[in-house]
């Protein structure tokens, strides 16, 4: 075993028999042979572990097979851009940029419809109301990824799959246990405004929270905001009703 033709060592009788065959099989071919080698241990206490194809393990395209050029060994260099890759060039071209498929947006529902959908893996649920070029959303601000008010081409992508309402009945303010259950969606008016919301109710025991598509500008007119309890919707709502059949769209 050489270094720069300096011997360091030799391998043992054993390890010989394993490659000396094929060594010599090569030799005969003109050629010469070259495995890979790793140094470990000390300088006192070096070892050679090799990795290459023994005798017994050659087939017949190794033994004459066309041989493989090596790149001459250089010493480090500081400054990487001085190595030369002529030989690694067809592997160094960059590869071609990838572009992301953008799921085609649905066809905006129309005027007046009412979608519902959910975040985070399910942990939020928003409903969302058309009214007009704009989208108005149960958020409650401008910070988040679903923002109060939206365009069609701007909150499709980010619902992803969504419900659409398909069919609505109309809300007994006296008592109506539909109005209970958690993420149910009504739809009423306030003062001419035409308002959706969603209700936050997981324990099913009480009238729970609702969020309502009401956007920061219209809030100061209204008797409620971005948040109502149901006493405040039956109070203030004119023709509520609640939806009792959705559609599951998507991008498609």
């Amino acid at each position: 075993m050489r270094i720069d033709d300096e011997q360091i060592g030799q391998l043992t009788p054993q390890t010989s028999q394993r490659y000396l065959p094929l060594i010599r099989h090569m030799r005969d071919r003109g050629l010469l042979t070259a495995c890979r080698g790793e140094i470990t241990g000390s300088k006192v206490a070096a070892e050679v572990r090799i990795s290459g194809i023994k005798a017994n393990e050659a087939t017949q395209e190794v033994l004459d097979g066309p041989p493989m050029t090596l790149p001459p060994l250089v010493p480090e260099l500081s400054d990487p851009s001085q190595y030369d890759l002529t030989a690694m060039a067809a592997v160094l071209e960059p590869l071609p940029l990838v572009q992301p498929v953008v799921p085609a947006v649905p066809d905006e529902p129309p005027d007046g419809s009412v979608v519902r959908f959910t975040k985070g893996g399910g942990r939020y649920c928003y409903a969302a109301v058309r009214r007009g070029r704009y989208w108005e959303t149960t958020a409650t601000g401008y910070w988040g990824s679903i923002n109060e008010r939206m365009k069609w081409h701007e909150l499709a992508p980010r619902m992803g799959d969504f419900g659409i309402a398909r069919a609505w009945s109309q809300v007994d303010p006296r008592g109506d246990l539909r109005v209970r259950q958690h993420l149910a969606v009504v739809r009423f008016t306030v003062g001419g405004l035409y308002i959706a919301a969603v209700n936050i109710s997981k324990d099913g025991d009480h009238d729970g929270l609702w969020y309502t598509t009401i956007c920061d500008d219209a809030e100061g007119d209204l008797p409620f905001g971005d948040y109502a309890d149901w006493s405040d919707i039956t109070e203030y709502g004119e023709n509520i009703q609640v939806v009792t059949e959705w559609a599951q769209l998507g991008l498609r």
